[in-house]
């Protein structure tokens, strides 16, 4: 609970908003079904929880909530650029798909060797390489088609759908000096 609040700690100093930086690490990371996949991955193969896998579960939370950060705020930087909510959420889902796919990718046939034990000092890393597999490999399907929806929820119960440049400008415009 207290990597929950670290990890929202840390959006909230990086953002303008205190409701997109929740909005952002909702739609990113759900911790309890990271640490459902993450002990279905130990579980499988008969490993035991140990440093090596609580560090695989801090480098996994940090991956899902970059790869929901990724989608979440382009689709907020197409948003105010003027596009409707649903098809700028839709559009950023298209466009970061392949950074997200290869990101996930790259990151599993890495930690491939260490997961299967090859090498010097394999199994000492071991539990760290299954515990970011497991969960990576099925965290990146629920950002794929989760996020997305999640954040339109969001939105939608909010009442919110109006591009924030779209209302005009924020303050009024100057008056003018009465004619003599």
């Amino acid at each position: 609970m207290r990597l929950r609040f670290f990890v929202y700690g840390l959006l909230a100093a990086a953002c303008t908003a205190q409701a997109q930086p929740f909005q952002e690490y909702e739609a990113g990371s759900d911790a309890s079904a990271c640490r459902m996949r993450e002990a279905a991955g130990l579980d499988l193969t008969g490993t035991e929880l140990n440093v090596s896998s609580a560090m695989g579960f801090i480098l996994l939370i940090g991956l899902v909530v970059k790869n929901g950060i990724v989608m979440i705020d382009y689709a907020h930087h197409l948003h105010e650029g003027g596009l409707p909510f649903q098809e700028a959420v839709e559009r950023a889902a298209r466009i970061r798909l392949r950074p997200i796919l290869m990101t996930t990718l790259c990151t599993l046939f890495g930690l491939l060797p260490l997961a299967l034990g090859l090498g010097a000092g394999a199994e000492l890393q071991k539990p760290l390489a299954l515990v970011v597999i497991g969960g990576l490999s099925l965290s990146t399907l629920v950002t794929l088609f989760a996020v997305p929806t999640f954040y339109v929820g969001l939105r939608r119960r909010a009442g919110d759908d109006t591009p924030p440049g779209a209302l005009g400008p924020s303050t009024p415009p100057p008056a003018t000096a009465p004619a003599v």
